[in-house]
């Protein structure tokens, strides 16, 4: 039998066995099989970047804030403030850090698809919740107003026990509009983010500071089909009775609206107004569509009911923070949710908690809530009991 050379090898080609040199298998082989790889959809999962805890990758926004070494690595004392990453903006992907805090009150946590210094969505912990319900949260941010009371519960947090004074890892996976967030060493997801609020976007990342934080082991993957460990859930159905659509008005002076028991809006004549749709929940995020300034909290909410005799007509509601509700101009409710407003406990989140009877004429009617935010969400949800004898326009 033949032998062949050291620098050969036989490959078995049209029913024989041929020797191919090895310097030209080197050449023709890494391009072919990552031909073949690619062809039966083998291609090799896109690598995670580390980014080092430094002045050259972050930039820090207050002066407690700064760069040292703790529990043995790099990391980013952040007892507030942000540390804004100087890299690209992040769409889809994986992102993955450490954080570590004492036991105590705190909100440390990350902004990712950042818009600009008054929209982003927020993941943060609360340390002083460790094994509640709401240890962990997520919430977006409009217009410099978090939603927490609005987006609570189911998709929005979980309970989870953390580590004082020592790593805790978390690790976000961000597909379109979904999301999932693991603590620690779980394998399958804390929960599940069923819609993130601001769409499918991309933006800047930045860490949050609070509670004497740290933050370390920084990473984050673009991908822009990551792997979910669980079916994305859909959206639930708008209730049929609900008030879908607002007509929502610009701030006002919130001293304008206090113990007024009538309202006329040719008195409000600088008020500019614009349509508004709920989400599925029923909310109207109002912090959506207009901005707070100092001294104006307060936006008007209207919808119009057209009945068809004169009668009465229940209707459930919830709001945050403190809300007047007028029907064709006169006062019928004046309430407060505000967080802690109740008791030390009380967190002043939105349900259909109130009801009031609407002393309706025949034709149209008008609704309005005054809302006033303070803290945690400024918003609006209504339904009707139900729609016997009256359109919503």
């Amino acid at each position: 039998m033949k032998e062949f050379s050291s620098n050969t090898t036989r490959l078995f080609i049209l029913g024989c066995y041929l020797p191919i040199p090895m310097d030209l298998i080197k050449t023709i082989l890494p391009p072919v099989l990552g031909a073949f790889i690619v062809s039966i959809g083998l291609e090799a999962k896109p690598e995670s970047t580390v980014v080092p805890m430094d002045a050259a990758h972050w930039a820090l926004t207050s002066d407690e804030s700064r760069f040292e070494e703790y529990l043995g690595v790099p990391s980013i004392y952040l007892p507030g403030g942000i540390a804004e990453f100087k890299g690209p903006d992040f769409h889809n992907g994986i992102i993955e850090f450490d954080i570590a805090f004492p036991e105590g009150r705190g909100f440390p946590g990350i902004l990712f698809r950042v818009q600009d210094d008054r929209n982003s969505e927020e993941l943060y912990v609360r340390p002083h919740q460790s094994g509640n319900p709401d240890a962990i949260q997520y919430t977006p941010i409009f217009n410099r107003t978090a939603g927490w009371q609005l987006y609570h519960g189911d998709g929005y947090g979980a309970p989870v026990e953390y580590r004082y004074d020592a790593w805790n890892h978390v690790r976000i996976v961000v597909r379109g509009t979904n999301g999932e967030v693991f603590v620690n060493e779980m394998e399958q997801p804390l929960f599940q983010i069923h819609e993130f609020k601001h769409g499918d976007v991309e933006g800047a990342i930045m860490l949050k500071g609070h509670a004497k934080a740290h933050f370390a082991n920084f990473s984050y993957q673009t991908n822009e089909d990551p792997e979910f460990a669980l079916q994305a859930k859909p959206l639930p159905e708008l209730e049929e009775t609900a008030i879908a659509n607002y007509w929502v008005s610009t701030a006002t002076e919130d001293e304008a609206m206090v113990e007024r028991t009538w309202l006329n809006a040719e008195q409000l004549p600088d008020l500019k107004w614009r349509e508004a749709g709920v989400e599925s929940s029923g909310v109207i995020n109002i912090a959506k569509f207009v901005e707070r300034s100092e001294g104006k909290n307060t936006s008007l909410v209207k919808f119009v009911l057209s009945a068809e005799s004169k009668g009465i007509k229940r209707l459930d509601f919830g709001y945050s923070d403190q809300a007047q509700a007028y029907v064709n101009g006169k006062l019928i409710y004046s309430g407060d949710n505000r967080f802690r407003s109740r008791d030390y406990r009380y967190l002043g989140t939105i349900g259909y908690f109130d009801s009031i009877f609407l002393d309706l004429k025949k034709g149209d009617n008008e609704i309005v809530f005054a809302i006033k935010e303070e803290l945690g969400g400024w918003g609006l949800k209504s339904r009707l009991k139900n729609l016997t004898g009256v359109v919503v326009k």
